[in-house]
């Protein structure tokens, strides 16, 4: 039957809006649009977009629909792809002629079922291999190809393809839930596995650790050290406080070592006990005359001096009568502060220049430690006040030095290798020698 050129025009101008009304009206689809818009890659969106846009360019209505449509399953409500759809449907449809309306749609009919099988049998595909990221794009890709050509599908044709996706997505969220479960459920199971070998390995750890402490507390007990013995179970016990071996040990050697000290007490005891029997004894021995013979000496059986009296006296001398004597590098130095005389006007000069003003009077070498001053509180430039017509070297460094620093913390001064040492006491105490001086042929016993 033919139609008049008016009706062809009209029906011609319906396929459009069709098609425009198919994409604006597409709706949200159900549980998983948002996630499959969130797990694509925003370069795969933004390709899709170049796509569309080159085929808009060059005029290829289909290319850049099916572009569109990419870009509008991940981007639902993108402005852009529901302007270029609407676009590239009407250019599409002008152009087409009226006796390939039917045709057309028989097309776009044709390569839905095809390409929705296609996207079923993949999405069933990655539900197999457990990509079930994949296999609700796949499902989702085709609701939106559904839901692009609803305007040339039958309702019944239409419900029946929809409850297809719904029902493959409602298998894939199941499959994901109980994948989800199995996984988690293996995690809690592999955690408590790695918790139950550190466990293990914490206690052989520890098991090998007591071994060796208990090993060398025994090599301990063979060499009679039992202090140290004691302290290695002390430390095996901190880490098992209910060892059997390290507690039994523990007592053994508490009391070995306590008999141990016990027996050493009285042997140490009976040594001393013999030791004061015997100077007892000696002491009950009276003197003898011994003027030549071997052993201590005696004159008059009153006093024993020892054999070697005269060699520990004939050394004395050496010291002077006082016992010590100055070096004789030191005694010219100590003579000179002694003796010469000289007169001292200081009026708050500082202590650095006092100190020369004294070198150049004397024509000695006085040697000032700085650094030690310095740590009392002594500075070069603290000032000294002195007015003295005539005073000796010793003098003055006295007077001076009593200037200076507080009440507990003077500077002092020695002689040391002919050289006069300003610094403080505990510096100078560093320097001081000890001499043992032999006076046993100055002593006697008094017999009793």
């Amino acid at each position: 039957m033919r139609t008049s050129p008016r009706a062809n025009r009209l029906h011609l101008l319906a396929i459009p809006l069709l098609a425009v009304a198919a994409v604006t009206s597409v709706p949200a689809p159900m549980g998983g649009l948002g996630s499959f818009a969130d797990a694509a890659p925003q370069s795969d969106i933004e390709a899709a977009r170049q796509r569309a846009r080159d085929a808009m360019k060059d005029g290829k209505w289909v290319d850049a629909i099916d572009a569109w449509t990419v870009v509008l399953t991940s981007v639902p409500g993108d402005p852009e792809a529901l302007a270029g759809i609407r676009e590239a449907e009407s250019r599409r449809d002008e152009a087409s002629q009226i006796d390939d309306v039917q045709q057309d749609i028989q097309l776009r009919q044709d390569r839905l079922k095809v390409e929705f099988g296609s996207d079923m049998d993949r999405a069933q595909q990655q539900l197999r291999n457990g990509d079930y990221g994949g296999a609700k794009r796949s499902v989702l890709t085709a609701k939106v190809k559904v839901e692009r050509e609803r305007g040339i599908l039958s309702q019944a044709y239409y419900d029946d393809l929809t409850k297809q996706a719904d029902t493959l997505l409602q298998q894939i969220a199941t499959a994901e839930e109980a994948a989800l479960s199995v996984r988690q459920q293996q995690e809690r199971q592999d955690a408590t596995k790695d918790a139950q070998e550190a466990r293990k390995k914490e206690r052989e750890k520890r098991q090998k650790t007591i071994d060796e402490l208990l090993i060398r507390v025994r090599q301990l007990q063979l060499e009679m050290k039992y202090g140290e013995a004691l302290q290695v179970l002390d430390q095996i016990l901190f880490m098992d406080p209910g060892n059997p071996s390290a507690m039994a040990l523990h007592d053994i050697i508490e009391t070995t070592m306590m008999y141990t000290k016990y027996s050493d007490v009285m042997k140490r005891r009976s040594v001393a006990y013999a030791g004061l029997a015997r100077e007892a004894q000696n002491a009950a021995v009276p003197p003898r005359v011994n003027v030549s013979g071997p052993g201590d000496k005696s004159v008059q059986a009153l006093i024993v001096y020892p054999e070697d009296w005269p060699d520990i006296t004939n050394m004395r001398p050496h010291y002077s009568s006082a016992g010590w004597q100055e070096p004789e590098r030191n005694r010219p130095t100590f003579h000179e502060l002694q003796t010469k005389q000289f007169p001292a006007n200081f009026n708050k000069n500082p202590f650095e220049t006092v100190v020369a003003y004294l070198r150049q009077v004397t024509g000695l070498d006085f040697y000032v430690d700085w650094k030690g001053l310095d740590e009392i509180g002594v500075r070069p430039e603290d000032e000294i006040t002195l007015e003295m017509p005539a005073i000796t070297g010793e003098q003055a460094l006295r007077r001076i030095l009593e200037q200076l620093g507080d009440e507990n913390s003077h500077p002092e001064w020695a002689v040391e290798d002919g050289q006069v040492v300003i610094s403080t006491r505990a510096n100078l105490n560093k320097r001081v020698v000890t001499i043992v001086y032999d006076i046993r042929d100055l002593i006697f016993e008094i017999p009793y």
